[in-house]
């Protein structure tokens, strides 16, 4: 239909109303389908200027109505389909989430890697998830590095922390978030998650995330991870996807069962490979329009030409 306005300031809409119906014999009166839509379709020509006055009468919706009429359903036009004739535009931030395990291991921490996908831009990571079973307070630490950990396990000089605090786990079954913001708590200042980026075209970030140790006598909370995916890869160095999205994939990493993470990366202290399980967001095209830089920091966007300094006198 058409919006119209009138001189009143109101908005007037040009629509059409179409209702079926089907006939269903009541055992006294019965008419063969052709029978029963020939009188109600002349029932309606013959008497269509009284429905529209009840109609105008009872509902003000119909004020404006101005005519009814029949149609076979043959003529009636398809309805709109329920599905997009194509994929709706995704939004630039993205959530990526793993599966729950229903039976996952656990201890102090994990290690691993997010890369982006061939061809892909460079994405901007705004927040990370973890699952623990601890449903009471928790703190934790999340560090980072540009590329692979492999060799640096337990070197902090090669990492930056980009997050820490305390938040309420969320048990099993639910993904704890990291806080966005710093806060202080006992004289100790946390900071709130920083956004790091991953550069395009199969780049790699790691990320080492890890619950403090509590005091001894209170009850030590732990983040878990899963198993591995392929289970004859136990002990060796080989990572499958946990999960993906089209621009990004989320690998298996190490499993750490000491705070911090111990510097020989072949000590018993570390199992492998494990899953992470939580959830990664991220902006997908932070240098849009710049959708498919692979760099960073996003490039300065420079004017094709100098703008006019004052109006030109023709056009």
């Amino acid at each position: 239909g058409a919006v119209t306005g009138k001189p009143d300031g109101t908005t007037s809409l040009d629509m059409t109303i179409s209702i079926s119906s089907e006939y269903i014999p009541d055992g006294f009166l019965e008419y063969s389908d052709d029978q029963f839509g020939d009188l109600i379709m002349g029932s309606i020509a013959n008497e269509s200027q009284t429905l529209i006055d009840d109609l105008r009468d009872k509902a003000p919706i119909f004020e404006a109505a101005t005519g009814v009429e029949s149609t076979e359903t043959e003529r009636l036009p398809e309805p709109p389909s329920d599905s997009p004739s194509s994929s709706p535009t995704r939004g630039n931030y993205q959530i990526l989430e793993t599966y729950i395990d229903s039976r996952p291991t656990g201890s102090y921490g994990i290690l691993f890697e997010v890369k982006t996908r061939p061809g892909v831009g460079t994405i901007l990571v705004k927040s990370l998830s973890f699952i623990t079973r601890f449903e009471g307070m928790v703190e934790y630490e999340v560090f980072t590095k540009l590329g692979s950990y492999a060799g640096q396990h337990g070197k902090f000089k090669f990492f930056d922390l980009i997050a820490s605090g305390r938040v309420k786990g969320q048990g099993p079954n639910a993904f704890t978030r990291v806080n966005e913001n710093d806060e202080t708590y006992n004289s100790k200042t946390y900071t709130g998650f920083q956004s790091v980026h991953i550069p395009g075209d199969r780049a790699s970030r790691s990320f080492y995330v890890t619950i403090k140790k509590v005091p001894d006598g209170e009850e030590q909370p732990p983040i878990l991870f899963s198993y591995p995916i392929n289970e004859d890869n136990e002990g060796k160095p080989v990572y499958e996807v946990v999960t993906s999205s089209p621009e990004i994939e989320i690998f298996e990493g190490d499993g750490v069962l000491e705070e911090p993470f111990p510097k020989d990366g072949d000590s018993p202290y570390y199992r492998r490979p494990r899953g992470f399980l939580g959830v990664v967001e991220y902006d997908m095209a932070p240098c849009f329009p710049l959708v498919n830089f692979t760099g960073w920091p996003c490039p300065y966007m420079k004017l094709t030409r100098s703008p006019t300094p004052k109006p030109t006198l023709k056009p």
